[in-house]
Protein backbone atom coordinates (compact mmCIF):
# COMPACT_ATOMS: atom_id res chain seq x y z
CA UNK A 1 0.00 0.00 0.00
CA UNK A 2 1.64 3.31 -1.18
CA UNK A 3 1.42 6.44 1.22
CA UNK A 4 -1.53 8.25 -0.90
CA UNK A 5 -3.70 5.29 -0.30
CA UNK A 6 -2.70 4.83 3.89
CA UNK A 7 -3.53 8.62 4.32
CA UNK A 8 -6.93 8.61 2.17
CA UNK A 9 -7.54 4.96 4.54
CA UNK A 10 -6.84 7.03 7.76
CA UNK A 11 -8.93 9.91 7.13
CA UNK A 12 -11.55 7.60 6.16
CA UNK A 13 -11.33 5.58 9.39
CA UNK A 14 -11.68 8.87 10.99
CA UNK A 15 -14.18 10.26 9.34
CA UNK A 16 -15.99 6.75 10.40
CA UNK A 17 -15.02 6.88 13.89
CA UNK A 18 -16.52 10.37 14.28
CA UNK A 19 -19.41 9.62 12.58
CA UNK A 20 -19.90 7.17 14.70
CA UNK A 21 -19.64 9.16 17.93
CA UNK A 22 -21.82 11.87 16.58
CA UNK A 23 -24.75 8.57 15.73
CA UNK A 24 -24.27 7.41 19.09
CA UNK A 25 -24.89 10.74 21.06
CA UNK A 26 -27.52 12.06 18.71
CA UNK A 27 -30.93 12.86 19.42
CA UNK A 28 -33.29 12.70 16.96
CA UNK A 29 -35.68 15.95 18.00
CA UNK A 30 -38.73 14.75 15.95
CA UNK A 31 -39.28 12.46 18.54
CA UNK A 32 -39.06 15.14 21.16
CA UNK A 33 -42.84 15.86 21.51
CA UNK A 34 -42.94 19.57 22.66
CA UNK A 35 -46.45 20.38 22.70
CA UNK A 36 -46.99 18.71 26.19
CA UNK A 37 -43.60 20.53 27.83
CA UNK A 38 -44.86 22.66 30.72
CA UNK A 39 -48.43 20.88 30.32
CA UNK A 40 -49.92 19.14 33.77
CA UNK A 41 -49.58 15.57 33.64
CA UNK A 42 -53.75 14.83 33.79
CA UNK A 43 -55.24 13.16 36.99
CA UNK A 44 -54.71 9.85 37.05
CA UNK A 45 -55.93 7.03 38.99
CA UNK A 46 -53.41 4.01 38.49
CA UNK A 47 -53.92 0.43 39.65
CA UNK A 48 -50.03 -1.02 40.72
CA UNK A 49 -50.68 -4.87 38.92
CA UNK A 50 -47.91 -5.77 41.58
CA UNK A 51 -49.24 -4.42 44.77
CA UNK A 52 -52.90 -4.48 43.91
CA UNK A 53 -52.59 -0.51 45.38
CA UNK A 54 -54.44 2.82 43.16
CA UNK A 55 -51.55 5.13 42.61
CA UNK A 56 -53.17 8.89 42.22
CA UNK A 57 -51.36 11.75 40.33
CA UNK A 58 -51.03 13.62 43.91
CA UNK A 59 -49.46 10.58 45.46
CA UNK A 60 -46.38 12.14 43.16
CA UNK A 61 -46.71 15.25 43.56
CA UNK A 62 -43.37 16.63 45.29
CA UNK A 63 -40.44 14.79 43.58
CA UNK A 64 -39.48 14.01 39.97
CA UNK A 65 -40.52 11.03 38.96
CA UNK A 66 -40.56 9.32 35.14
CA UNK A 67 -43.35 7.56 33.68
CA UNK A 68 -42.46 4.73 30.69
CA UNK A 69 -45.22 3.14 28.57
CA UNK A 70 -44.89 -0.21 27.25
CA UNK A 71 -46.24 -3.12 26.38
CA UNK A 72 -44.86 -6.98 27.00
CA UNK A 73 -44.95 -7.44 22.76
CA UNK A 74 -42.93 -4.26 22.62
CA UNK A 75 -39.54 -5.66 21.63
CA UNK A 76 -37.87 -1.74 21.97
CA UNK A 77 -39.52 -1.97 25.47
CA UNK A 78 -37.49 -5.21 26.53
CA UNK A 79 -34.57 -3.63 24.85
CA UNK A 80 -34.29 -0.43 27.38
CA UNK A 81 -34.75 -2.27 30.71
CA UNK A 82 -30.89 -1.95 31.23
CA UNK A 83 -30.97 1.54 30.56
CA UNK A 84 -33.67 1.72 33.26
CA UNK A 85 -31.90 0.40 35.82
CA UNK A 86 -28.80 2.78 34.95
CA UNK A 87 -30.72 5.37 35.03
CA UNK A 88 -32.18 4.73 38.22
CA UNK A 89 -28.85 3.88 40.11
CA UNK A 90 -27.37 7.41 38.32
CA UNK A 91 -30.34 9.08 39.09
CA UNK A 92 -31.91 8.04 41.60
CA UNK A 93 -35.62 9.07 40.37
CA UNK A 94 -38.56 6.83 40.74
CA UNK A 95 -39.04 5.46 37.22
CA UNK A 96 -42.88 3.65 36.71
CA UNK A 97 -44.09 1.41 33.94
CA UNK A 98 -47.63 2.07 32.76
CA UNK A 99 -48.53 -0.94 30.79
CA UNK A 100 -50.08 0.11 27.13
CA UNK A 101 -53.00 -1.73 24.91
CA UNK A 102 -51.71 -5.09 27.24
CA UNK A 103 -53.22 -6.59 29.61
CA UNK A 104 -52.78 -7.65 33.87
CA UNK A 105 -52.11 -11.01 32.98
CA UNK A 106 -49.03 -10.34 30.12
CA UNK A 107 -47.77 -7.95 32.64
CA UNK A 108 -47.32 -10.08 35.45
CA UNK A 109 -46.27 -12.73 33.59
CA UNK A 110 -43.53 -10.82 32.25
CA UNK A 111 -42.29 -9.33 35.64
CA UNK A 112 -42.32 -12.88 36.80
CA UNK A 113 -40.08 -14.12 33.88
CA UNK A 114 -37.87 -11.15 33.47
CA UNK A 115 -35.96 -8.72 35.36
CA UNK A 116 -38.63 -5.34 36.72
CA UNK A 117 -36.90 -2.48 36.15
CA UNK A 118 -39.88 -0.01 37.07
CA UNK A 119 -40.67 1.18 41.03
CA UNK A 120 -44.02 0.54 40.09
CA UNK A 121 -46.07 -1.37 37.25
CA UNK A 122 -49.39 0.29 36.35
CA UNK A 123 -52.31 -0.28 33.89
CA UNK A 124 -53.41 2.55 32.19
CA UNK A 125 -57.66 1.38 32.04
CA UNK A 126 -59.15 3.82 31.29
CA UNK A 127 -56.05 5.46 28.76
CA UNK A 128 -55.64 8.49 30.35
CA UNK A 129 -52.70 9.03 29.37
CA UNK A 130 -53.35 7.52 25.66
CA UNK A 131 -55.90 10.24 24.95
CA UNK A 132 -54.78 13.36 26.83
CA UNK A 133 -51.34 13.00 25.84
CA UNK A 134 -52.02 11.54 22.61
CA UNK A 135 -49.78 8.32 22.70
CA UNK A 136 -49.97 6.41 19.81
CA UNK A 137 -47.31 3.38 20.00
CA UNK A 138 -44.96 2.56 22.68
CA UNK A 139 -42.41 3.35 24.33
CA UNK A 140 -42.80 7.18 25.59
CA UNK A 141 -40.80 8.14 28.22
CA UNK A 142 -42.70 11.36 30.42
CA UNK A 143 -40.52 13.23 32.50
CA UNK A 144 -42.43 15.22 35.43
CA UNK A 145 -41.60 17.32 37.82
CA UNK A 146 -41.95 18.13 41.83
CA UNK A 147 -45.52 20.44 40.76
CA UNK A 148 -46.58 17.64 38.05
CA UNK A 149 -45.81 19.27 35.25
CA UNK A 150 -44.05 17.50 32.18
CA UNK A 151 -40.60 18.60 31.53
CA UNK A 152 -39.91 15.73 28.76
CA UNK A 153 -41.95 13.87 26.27
CA UNK A 154 -39.97 11.49 23.96
CA UNK A 155 -41.82 8.77 21.50
CA UNK A 156 -39.19 6.19 21.54
CA UNK A 157 -36.56 3.73 23.16
CA UNK A 158 -34.87 4.80 26.03
CA UNK A 159 -31.01 5.63 25.09
CA UNK A 160 -27.44 6.75 26.43
CA UNK A 161 -27.22 10.28 24.73
CA UNK A 162 -31.50 11.07 25.79
CA UNK A 163 -30.10 10.37 29.43
CA UNK A 164 -27.28 12.54 29.22
CA UNK A 165 -28.26 14.97 26.83
CA UNK A 166 -31.62 15.77 28.10
CA UNK A 167 -32.76 13.41 31.38
CA UNK A 168 -30.16 14.14 33.73
CA UNK A 169 -29.96 18.05 32.72
CA UNK A 170 -33.36 17.95 33.96
CA UNK A 171 -33.22 16.27 36.72
CA UNK A 172 -30.53 18.03 38.35
CA UNK A 173 -32.41 21.27 37.65
CA UNK A 174 -33.29 22.70 41.14
CA UNK A 175 -35.79 25.36 39.88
Amino acid sequence: MNKTSRVILLIFLAFMVTLGFLAKNYVDPKYLNQQNVNKEVPNFNFFDITTDKIIHKNDLIGQKYILISYATWCGYCHKQHKLIEQLKQISKVKIYGVLWNDTIENGLAQIKNEVNPYDGNFIDKNNILTNSLELYGVPNLILIDETGKIKLHYMGSLTNALINNYILPILRDKK
